[in-house]
C-alpha cells in the first residue's frame, strides 16, 4: 500500500521518503515529486521506482506491456510513452528479456540509476530507456518529450574520479553494457556523431575512451566526438577505440556477449593510440618534422616526361577538330610500346586502358590501323609490346563516369586480379576521351565538376593509376590567341585538379602545324610555357604527329596570316644555284619585283637584306640566301 512507504500523499502524489537521494527531492516546488500509479511509484527527482503490488513471474513474457491509466499530473511525453509499466515489466521480467534480447547483462541493470523500461513491440520485447524527467526513448524507435541531446546515464558520471577510464558509446544498451560491468560509461542520445550542447559534465574528466560501431557511420562518428572533446579539454588523453576484422555494425555489446570481460575491454582501450599522437586518427592529416620529411626516400616517377608523372592526372585540351583524339590516341599507344612520345622520353613500356565514346568505333579503328601503321614502319621490334599492354573499352555512345562509377572500377579491378582475360597486371595509365562525352555530370556546374573530378583523383589512388583526360576549349571569339587555361572548358576548377596540361591549337601558317603548349607543370620543365611545333609529316602516316621543334619568334606570330613581304618577294625571286646567288641575279629581280634599277638603291637594299640576316655575301658580288628559321615549320 502507498501509505506504508509514503508519510505524506496529496492525490497521486507523494512526498519522496528516501534519505540520502542522489537528487534533491525536497525543494520546495517538488515537495509532491513522486508520481503513484496501480501497481507502482516513481520519483521523477531521484529516479526511484517502488512496486506496490508484486507479481507471480511464470517464466513467460506477457503478451502485452499496457501502461496503467493514470491521472496525468506528470509529464504528458512520459505518460505517452507508458514508461511507468514498462519500468515495471522490465524488473518483473528481467531474466526473460535479457535472454530474448541476448544481452550480456547482470541484475546491475536494475538500478534506479540507469531507468531501463520494456515494451511489447510486435510480440517482441523492446527496450527503453528514460534520459531525463521528462525523456523517454523507444530503443531504436521514438522518442517522447524533451528529445534534445543529452548525457545517457547521468548518473556514471556522479562519483568518477577524474583520472578514471570513462566510456563514450553509440547509444544507450552499450552504455548500460559498460555500466553493468563496472566501466563507467555514457551515450549522447541523439546518435553517432552528435555532441549535446552542454557537455560541461564531462571537462573534469582526463580519460576518455570513444568506441562506436564498426561501420562507416561509426568510424567517422567517433571522430567528431573526439575532436569535441579534444576541444573542450586540450590536456585530456583520448582515444578511438575499433572493432578490426568484426562485421559491419559490429558494437560493446557484441564483444561482451561473445565473451569478452572488463579487463578485455580495458585492455583494448588502453592499447588504443592517444589522438595526441597522431591527428589522423580523427580525421586530421599526418604530420612529420622537417627532417624526417626531407630524409624520405623516392622521387617523382615520370610516365612521360613534362607530361605525365605515375600517379598523376593531366590532360590535352584544344579547340573542336585541332586532332586531339589522335594526339591522345598516339600518346596510350607510346606509353604502351615504351618509344618517345613527341621527342618526350617515356620510361618504360606500361599497360594502357583507353576509353573513348566521342567516335564511332569503326572510325575510331580507322585512325588506330593507321597509327599502329606507323608505330610499325618506325618501331617493328616495340609491336608485341604495344599489343600487349594496349586495350580499347568496345562500347557505343555510353556514360563512363555516372553515379555509381562503378564501371570502370570493376575493369581496373579485374585487370589487376583476373589471371585468365586480363593477365594479372595492372592498369597503370587510363585515357578518356573525352571529359564530356563520357559522364552525365555537368562540366560547366562547378559542384558536378569538382565531384567528378574527386571521384576520378579517388579511383585514380584507389587503383594506382594515372589519368589522361581529353578537354574541350570554349568557343572563342574573334582571332586566335595564345594558348592558356582560361580557354578550357572547366576553368580553373578543372585545371587546378591537374598535375600537368598540355594544350593544343591550329596555327594560321600552314593547315599541317599545329602548336603543343605545356601550360601547368609541377615539376622543373624546361618545355613549361614553350610554343612547341607539331606536323603531319608523311602523307601515307597523316594521323601520325611528329615534333619538328621549338617555334621561333613569338607564339602570336603563328596564329597571324603571313602577307608576303617585299624582301621575301625579292628573295624568292632570285634566280640561284642552291642558295648561291650573283649581284647581278639581284639586280634582276629587284627590277621584276619592284621596278627598281638605281645602282644606289640596289646596293641600298642589298645591304638592308645582308643587317636583317636574310642573305650573306661571301666574295665580292656573291651571296648565299640564309633561310628563314621557321622555314621548316611551314
Amino acid at each position: 500500500m502507498p501509505s506504508n512507504i509514503f508519510e505524506s500523499i496529496r492525490g497521486n502524489r507523494a512526498k519522496c521518503p528516501r534519505s540520502d537521494p542522489p537528487q534533491n527531492c525536497t525543494k520546495e516546488y517538488k515537495d509532491y515529486c513522486v508520481q503513484i500509479y496501480a501497481d507502482s511509484a516513481h520519483c521523477f527527482r531521484c529516479q526511484h521506482t517502488w512496486r506496490l503490488n508484486e507479481k507471480e513471474f511464470n517464466g513467460k513474457l506477457p503478451e502485452s506491456f499496457k501502461p496503467t491509466n493514470t491521472r496525468n499530473e506528470i509529464s504528458n511525453a512520459i505518460d505517452k510513452s507508458g514508461f511507468p509499466q514498462a519500468r515495471i515489466n522490465f524488473m518483473d521480467y528481467f531474466d526473460i528479456v535479457i535472454s530474448e534480447l541476448n544481452l550480456p547483462w547482470n541484475k546491475n541493470a536494475l538500478s534506479d540509476d540507469l531507468m531501463i523500461g520494456v515494451r511489447n513491440n510486435d510480440d517482441s520485447p523492446q527496450l527503453m530507456f528514460m534520459i531525463s524527467e521528462h525523456h523517454v526513448k523507444w530503443h531504436k524507435s521514438k522518442q517522447f518529450g524533451d528529445a534534445s541531446n543529452k548525457i545517457y546515464p547521468m548518473s556514471s558520471l556522479f562519483n568518477i574520479d577524474t583520472e578514471q577510464l570513462l566510456v563514450i558509446c553509440e547509444g544507450e544498451k552499450d552504455a548500460v553494457t559498460l555500466n553493468v560491468h563496472g566501466i563507467n560509461a555514457v551515450t549522447f542520445t541523439t546518435g553517432a556523431g552528435a555532441v549535446p550542447e552542454d557537455i560541461r559534465p564531462l571537462k573534469n574528466i582526463n580519460n576518455i575512451a570513444v568506441c562506436f560501431d564498426a561501420d562507416e557511420k561509426g568510424v567517422q562518428g567517433a571522430k567528431k566526438v573526439a575532436k569535441a572533446l579534444l576541444a573542450q579539454n586540450s590536456q585530456r588523453r583520448i582515444r578511438i577505440v575499433q572493432f578490426h576484422n568484426k562485421p559491419n555494425r559490429y558494437d560493446i555489446t557484441d564483444f561482451f556477449t561473445d565473451g569478452g570481460n572488463r579487463s578485455d575491454f580495458i585492455h583494448l582501450c588502453d592499447s588504443a593510440h592517444d589522438i595526441g599522437d597522431d591527428p589522423s586518427i580523427v580525421g586530421g592529416l599526418s604530420e612529420v618534422s622537417l627532417s624526417n620529411y626531407m630524409a624520405r626516400e623516392g622521387k617523382v616517377e615520370h610516365i612521360v616526361d613534362e607530361i605525365l608523372i605515375k600517379g598523376g592526372t593531366s590532360c590535352i585540351a584544344g579547340g573542336s577538330n585541332v586532332g586531339k583524339s589522335i594526339l591522345s590516341l598516339q600518346f596510350a599507344m607510346c606509353v604502351a610500346a615504351g618509344i618517345p612520345f613527341l621527342n618526350f622520353q617515356v620510361a618504360k613500356p606500361r599497360k594502357v586502358l583507353v576509353a573513348q565514346f566521342e567516335m564511332m568505333p569503326e572510325q575510331y579503328r580507322d585512325r588506330l590501323i593507321s597509327q599502329y601503321e606507323a608505330v610499325r614502319r618506325r618501331y617493328p621490334e616495340k609491336l608485341e609490346t604495344l599489343d600487349k599492354n594496349l586495350t580499347l573499352i568496345d562500347e557505343k555512345r555510353k556514360k563512363l563516369f555516372v553515379d555509381t562509377y562503378d564501371e570502370i572500377e570493376t575493369n581496373l579491378f579485374l585487370h589487376r586480379t583476373n589471371t585468365g582475360l586480363y593477365d594479372g597486371r595492372p592498369v597503370e595509365v587510363v585515357v578518356i576521351d573525352n571529359m564530356y562525352t563520357t559522364t552525365d555530370k555537368n562540366i560547366n556546374d562547378n559542384n558536378d565538376l569538382k565531384n567528378l573530378l574527386g571521384r576520378i583523383r579517388t579511383i585514380g589512388v584507389d587503383h594506382n593509376v594515372a589519368w589522361m583526360l581529353v578537354a574541350h576549349h570554349k568557343k572563342m571569339n574573334g582571332d586566335m590567341r595564345a594558348l592558356d587555361h582560361d580557354m578550357i572548358s572547366g576553368g580553373k576548377t578543372f585545371v587546378n585538379w591537374l598535375d600537368n596540361c598540355v594544350q593544343m591549337s591550329d596555327t594560321a601558317v600552314s593547315q599541317n602545324l599545329k602548336i603543343v603548349k605545356i601550360t601547368k607543370v609541377r615539376t622543373n620543365s624546361f618545355f613549361h610555357s614553350q610554343p612547341i611545333g607539331v606536323k603531319f609529316i608523311d602523307n601515307d602516316e597523316q594521323l601520325y604527329l611528329n615534333n619538328v621543334g621549338v617555334l621561333p619568334r613569338n607564339e602570336e606570330f603563328w596564329y597571324k596570316r603571313m602577307k608576303e613581304s617585299e624582301e621575301d618577294s625579292v628573295i624568292n625571286n632570285i634566280k640561284t644555284e642552291g642558295d648561291n646567288f650573283t649581284y647581278r641575279d639581284l639586280c634582276e629581280s629587284l627590277n621584276e619585283k619592284c621596278g627598281v634599277t638605281s645602282s644606289n638603291s640596289i646596293a641600298r637594299f642589298a645591304n638592308k637584306l645582308v643587317k636583317h640576316g636574310r642573305i650573306k655575301k661571301i666574295k665580292r658580288d656573291h651571296y648565299v640566301i640564309l633561310r628563314n628559321p621557321y622555314e621548316k615549320f611551314l
